[in-house]
């Protein structure tokens, strides 16, 4: 089965090579066909010495690390911060913000599913936030028209 399966931001830029892919932005696409795949729960997180319950407005307070979790994370965000939040460290890498919150360097928002075996270890703790809480994160699965009708994507929707 020769089938490519990547999370891209980007995925015209592989028109010619994706054959399936996941995306967190809806993107319009002649090339490809869009679906909502499923969602993600954002949760603030930090190491268990740190608070485990704050209101919403308190959270432009704490020592934040950001990772990109999408627009509508960033517009939610932005309506406790103001316009131009200023962040303690801000990537693109999720897991470079989890490994500086395990060594007791703030908080921050991930997805629930990247820190799923931390919290059960107690490595982390979530944060309950009192008063809003953020979007969810939306994953979409995007697959290339020209290839929907092959036997490996095929093969691939039915495991899915």
């Amino acid at each position: 089965m020769n089938i490519l399966l990547v999370f891209i931001l980007n995925p015209n830029k592989y028109d010619d090579i994706l054959d399936i892919g996941f995306v967190y932005t809806e993107l319009k696409s002649n090339k490809f066909q869009i679906t909502h795949f499923s969602e993600d729960e954002i949760i603030l997180i930090t190491c268990p010495n740190n608070k485990s319950k704050v209101f919403y407005k308190e959270v432009s307070n704490l020592p934040l690390l950001y990772t990109d979790l999408g627009e509508n994370f960033f517009e939610w965000l932005s309506s406790i911060f103001g316009d131009s939040p200023l962040l303690k460290l801000s990537t693109d890498e999720t897991s470079y913000v989890i490994d500086f919150v395990k060594a007791g360097f703030g908080y921050a928002f991930v997805t629930k599913s990247s820190v799923k075996s931390d919290l059960l270890s107690g490595e982390l703790i979530q944060v309950k936030i009192e008063g809003s809480l953020p979007p969810e994160r939306q994953i979409y699965m995007i697959i290339n028209k020209s290839r929907k009708d092959s036997i490996a994507v095929k093969n691939f929707l039915k495991i899915v």
